[in-house]
């Protein structure tokens, strides 16, 4: 009888959800893995709901979307895309697998997969911080929200497709992306892996590159020649689903 393969918690980008995240989702489905989604309350298609969302209430819910899995001592594999790397670390405080088994517990987090995301450098850092104190020209701060004014994140995707997935966008609070955190990548004591997109235009990789010297031993780093989303690029998606699936199996 083969092993019991670790479960998937994919912890999403901002302004996405479930629905952009299908085909990665099926697709590890079909590997075999049990996928689990955390909402992120930071973003929600109702505006008034992420007024004064942070980061730690993302995490907070991937915590508690977790707590059951390991709580019957099952491993799980986190997968991080774009901004879920701030909240995703975070929410692997206590629970990696290196902390439990310090406190004689069985299961936890055993290595997280960070996808083109934000794997901030240092404590006491914002998402906003990372990117110069200011938003990128696509990006609108509007108070309680910060909207996108375009499909630039969808890089490699015709007109069409951009604007089908733009109107899927929900809204994401501002809190989530001031925030600094306490407890970033170069803390955790558990295997990392980091998929660089080669040309991602929303985090390039010079950026990327940046975040990937500070993690620390134990990073293994891949390479997708891509854009932001291979998720949703065809000529890579599968590429992507191996990688991933490598790392759950290491």
């Amino acid at each position: 009888m083969s092993p019991e393969k670790p479960i998937i918690v994919i912890v999403h980008g901002a302004w996405q959800g479930p629905h952009q995240y299908a085909p990665l989702t099926q697709s590890l489905n079909d590997k075999g893995f049990t996928v689990m989604q955390p909402a992120n309350p930071s973003t929600s298609q109702n505006r008034a709901e992420v007024a004064g969302k942070t980061c730690y209430d993302d995490a907070n819910n991937i915590r508690t979307v977790m707590e059951e899995p390991l709580a019957a001592g099952k491993e799980v594999v986190m997968v991080c895309h774009s901004y879920g790397g701030i909240p995703g670390t975070l929410s692997l405080e206590g629970f990696q697998t290196t902390d439990r088994q310090a406190k004689g517990l069985q299961g936890g987090v055993k290595r997280v997969v960070y996808i083109s995301s934000f794997a901030l450098p240092a404590q006491d850092m914002s998402a906003c911080d990372f990117l110069g104190g200011s938003y990128p020209p696509n990006m609108d701060r509007q108070d309680d929200c910060v909207a996108i004014l375009d499909g630039s994140i969808f890089d490699e995707m015709d007109e069409e497709t951009r604007a089908s997935l733009m109107s899927t966008l929900a809204f994401q609070s501002t809190a989530s992306l001031e925030t600094r955190v306490h407890f970033v990548g170069h803390q955790l004591t558990i295997p990392k892996t980091y998929i660089s997109c080669l040309t991602d235009t929303a985090i390039p990789l010079e950026a990327q590159r940046a975040m990937i010297a500070q993690l620390g031993e134990g990073t293994s780093v891949e390479e997708l020649k891509c854009g932001h989303i291979p998720f949703l690029i065809p000529r890579v998606k599968s590429e992507l689903v191996d990688m991933i699936e490598r790392a759950a199996l290491t």
